[in-house]
């Protein structure tokens, strides 16, 4: 449980969530805590973990929170009590006993929690430790995220960057590879070459991430590197040549020398649309949505970890907003819809021009060479069509300093991505539990603010901003490392190729 959500939460219900939350016994020890947000951060995760470790044993999900209270005991450890139906429910079922354990880790206020029957033998105590020494186990994690003339690599403890660096490439020497995968063995070397310049060791790496590309369309998740998805990778098996395809090569070329497992995590390719989002008003033609899926999803993870829920069992509005604009829908886990960035959907953006009418496009591209209409799309329209410049701090300044082209540009901007948050939350049904922004430009609050009044009526607006790219590919990784969820295997068969009436 994020230790600032609580507080945020508190804060923003004026004390209701305190009060709806935890036990009168809790409030009042809460009293003698060193700080107030990180006892109750810690008695929270203990709900959860508690309501977690004996879900199986019931079907109901919900129960009133205060009927489990956590005291400490004379020696220290916590005690968990359960009350009213839901202690009824586990004394039915044999559970004598919950172990429970509470740790601060940075940020974070994590709990486990484990249901024992009628007696707590040295057996169950013991099973317990050894649980908890897994739960806690450090993960060092090596990222490496290809751009077209550099590399983002990052060594990441848990939580902890302990190193980050942009490795630059000489554009020239990139110019004499035939083709995006013959340019591994010399962006290792140049990654090896900035390692050392740095005294920085690989020892004792847990595993390896890399940015995917070149992939067919597949489920989200985390992706063991296997032969058939270091084939895809190499060879771009999707038709589109990107340097994203060099990270599963250079995460199993290092994973190799150091025996240890590589990942990719949800890759640029992750396809999960709802078949209704895909039939178009052409007959054959289909759509197949390129978004930020690394991001989106990473985002809605830590939101839902920041709630006490799980990602799969939410719906969000998913939002990245930075060098480009993706808007999505996410329904228990799946992110079900979208707006095609790559294709040129959806709100303009620094350098996108966003969607505009078929018949307008047409007219505008009379004349004009297919390379520059296309360009227009993902390179040069947006903000730089408009105002010369893809800088959004630029063009918010000029905007607040009376530029009233750039106000109008930058507002419009704004009304277009709530156009679409609006439609995805159609697609929702109106079932949404939260509209989550995450990028760069969210760090602009009046971007932020203008959101909130025009979307807060659907749900709870949530900002995360900056670029994490590098912390979600290793989360990823951590996330299979500890159990919490399994890596998933690239079948080389795409997930969606089309429906079954049109064949």
């Amino acid at each position: 449980m994020l230790i600032a959500q609580v507080r945020e939460l508190d804060q923003r219900t004026k004390g209701a969530f305190v009060k709806r939350t935890f036990t009168e016994a809790e409030k009042e020890d809460a009293k003698t805590a060193q700080d107030l947000y990180t006892f109750y951060a810690g008695r929270f995760a203990v709900k959860e973990a508690v309501f977690k470790a004996v879900a199986h044993l019931t079907a109901e999900k919900a129960f009133d929170l205060r009927m489990v209270e956590t005291r400490r005991m004379t020696d220290g450890r916590p005690k968990v009590t359960c009350a009213g139906r839901f202690g009824e429910i586990l004394n039915r079922a044999g559970v004598d006993d919950i172990l429970v354990s509470i740790s601060n880790e940075g940020a974070y206020a994590i709990a486990i929690a484990e249901a024992v029957g009628h007696s707590v033998s040295l057996q169950d105590e013991e099973r317990f430790r050894k649980q908890k020494e897994r739960f806690y186990m450090s993960y060092k994690i090596f990222a490496i995220n290809p751009g077209s003339t550099s590399t983002k690599i990052a060594l990441i403890e848990d939580e902890t960057v302990l190193f980050s660096k942009n490795v630059s490439h000489d554009a020239a020497k990139l110019a004499e590879f035939d083709g995006i995968s013959a340019q591994m063995p010399y962006r290792k070397e140049t990654i090896l070459n900035l390692l050392q310049e740095n005294q920085i060791s690989l020892d004792g790496v847990s595993a390896f991430v890399g940015r995917g590309g070149g992939l067919l369309p597949m489920e989200g998740g985390t992706y063991r590197i296997d032969e058939t998805l270091l084939d895809h990778a190499v060879r771009g098996a999707n038709g589109v040549q990107h340097p994203a395809q060099l990270g599963p090569q250079l995460a199993n070329e290092f994973a190799r020398e150091y025996h240890c497992p590589a990942f990719v995590v949800n890759p640029p390719d992750v396809d999960e649309l709802q078949d209704l989002a895909r039939l178009t008003g052409i007959k054959g033609v289909n759509r197949m949505v390129h978004l930020h899926a690394l991001n989106l999803k990473e985002t809605a993870i830590r939101h839902a970890q920041s709630q006490g829920r799980k990602y799969e069992e939410q719906n969000y509005v998913v939002c990245h907003i930075g060098g480009g604009i993706s808007v999505s829908a996410h329904r228990n886990g799946k992110m079900v819809d979208g707006y095609d960035i790559v294709g040129g959907e959806g709100p303009m953006a620094p350098t996108r021009s966003g969607s505009v009418a078929v018949a307008d496009l047409l007219r505008y591209a009379a004349g004009k060479d297919l390379k520059e209409v296309k360009s227009v799309c993902t390179r040069s329209g947006g903000l730089v069509s408009h105002l010369g410049t893809s800088d959004a701090l630029e063009v918010s300044n000029r905007a607040e300093a009376g530029d009233a082209y750039a106000k109008m540009v930058w507002d419009t901007m704004i009304y277009q991505i709530n156009k679409c948050i609006g439609s995805m939350a159609a697609v929702l049904h109106g079932k949404v539990d939260g509209i989550l922004l995450g990028g760069g430009m969210v760090y602009n609050k009046g971007l932020v603010a203008q959101i909130e009044e025009a979307c807060g009526w659907i749900a709870p607006v949530s900002a995360y901003p900056g670029e994490f790219e590098m912390e979600a590919m290793a989360s990823g990784a951590i996330r299979v490392l500890s159990g919490e969820e399994e890596a998933k295997t690239y079948t080389g068969v795409p997930v969606w190729s089309g429906f079954d009436f049109e064949k």
